[in-house]
């Protein structure tokens, strides 16, 4: 692979080269190494020197066996590409990838909506300072608190994007061996290799196929004659009905369907329902539906998707991470989920969902029975990161009452 394989980022313009681009560079090595010892210290060494430091370290051996060493690395990015150089020289370097991704749209986005609410903010301050009764006060003291939860909000994803930019993570294997695995031949190098040898085996073997055919195309002729006339006898002896065959699944399990009548069929194949048509003694259709919603479709139910991260791919990663999609149901539009996925919160509200604060409804601040649809979200940091949502942490209940 490549030394910079850019996850779907493409090629920068040279005005966004100039601006303050955001790039988060993630490497994976795997190194092994003859004197373990020898090679941890020099890699140990060589995040010193590049000012990094150890997010994680594990190493594992059991009796008999080599040992295994797995870190977390994450070092400054003006020092990531004089580190790998450096971590190769400790053993031999079995593989390495390398991905970049700009998220430079994404930053300045939460940079504006952090400008445009401490703006917000200001002037609620403005308004507090000059309410005139307390009815006011109240409200303006709940939009306050509101905006400045948001701000918290963004400014947690500013300052994890922040991190993930000036900080770049390698992610290091070392294993002790005995002998090295041989350096074997690039990737490309095989490739051609591959397609120089399979074209020359393939003209030889259309030239000698041609000469063969040639000698005996007479005998041919005669016997394809006589196959014809076997099966066509065979078909009118036995009167066996014409049938259409489905073969599916990793036993390859197999249903004929007759011809001769028209007719519907459905099968379930474990994975999906395939639909067959068989009208006028021919197989007219076979098709399956690609997904739930485009069957429910056909059934007069066409449900629109409320996607986890918004419409943005890597908001979608990083949010489902973080247990964007975990909710729990509470009835019909009535849903908990944690308040730190801001990108599926917000697609959320676009679907017409009202965002509640679970501190606001504790306290009674919000009535949720005024509104058809909401979301309840909670705060979350440490739960989302065990993989825990609002979903898996709940008992079954009776919803009857609900």
């Amino acid at each position: 692979m490549s030394d910079r394989d850019a996850g779907g980022t493409g090629t920068l313009s040279a005005e966004a080269a100039q601006t303050s681009t955001k790039l988060i560079y993630t490497a994976n090595l795997t190194i092994e190494s003859k004197d373990f010892d020898a090679a941890r210290t020099a890699l140990t060494d060589a995040v010193s020197a590049a000012g990094g430091y150890l997010e994680s370290s594990n190493e594992s051996s059991y009796t008999g066996s080599s040992r295994t060493l797995s870190l977390t690395i994450r070092v400054p990015q003006d020092n990531y590409a004089s580190f790998l150089e450096a971590a190769a020289q400790a053993g031999n370097l079995v593989d390495k990838s390398e991905q970049v991704q700009d998220v430079t749209t994404q930053y300045m986005d939460i940079e504006a909506r952090l400008s445009n609410l401490t703006a917000q903010r200001i002037r609620l301050q403005e308004l507090q300072a000059s309410a005139e009764n307390l009815a006011d006060l109240l409200e303006i003291e709940s939009s306050l608190s509101d905006v400045q939860y948001q701000i918290e909000s963004w400014q947690s994803q500013l300052d994890w994007y922040s991190q993930q930019v000036s900080c770049s993570t390698v992610y290091l294997s070392l294993d002790e061996v005995k002998e090295y695995t041989p350096t074997e031949e690039s990737y490309l190098s095989q490739l051609s290799s591959a397609l120089r040898n399979g074209w020359t085996g393939f003209v030889s073997g259309i030239q000698q196929l041609t000469v063969w055919v040639v000698g005996v195309w007479p005998v041919l002729v005669i016997l394809a004659a006589a196959a014809v006339l076997l099966l066509v006898r065979k078909a009118n002896q036995t009167g066996t009905p014409l049938c259409a065959e489905l073969i599916y699944g990793d036993s390859n399990t197999r249903l004929t369907f007759p011809l001769e009548k028209d007719a519907d069929y459905d099968v379930d194949t474990g994975y999906l329902t395939v639909h067959i048509k068989i009208q006028n003694g021919k197989l007219q259709s076979i098709r399956s539906e690609k997904n739930l919603l485009s069957a429910l479709k056909k059934l007069g139910m066409d449900l629109e998707p409320v996607l986890c991260g918004g419409s943005d791919d890597w908001n979608q990663e990083r949010e489902q991470w973080h247990s964007g999609a975990n909710f729990f149901a509470v009835g019909p539009g009535q849903v908990l989920g944690y308040a730190r996925n801001n990108y599926t919160m917000e697609a959320m509200n676009h679907a017409g969902f009202e965002i509640i604060r679970a501190n606001d409804f504790i306290d009674g601040k919000v009535n949720p029975g005024a509104y058809e649809k909401y979301v309840i979200t909670i705060d979350g940091s440490e739960l989302p990161r065990g993989g825990g949502g609002a979903r898996c942490m709940t008992m079954p209940i009776n919803r009857t009452n609900l």
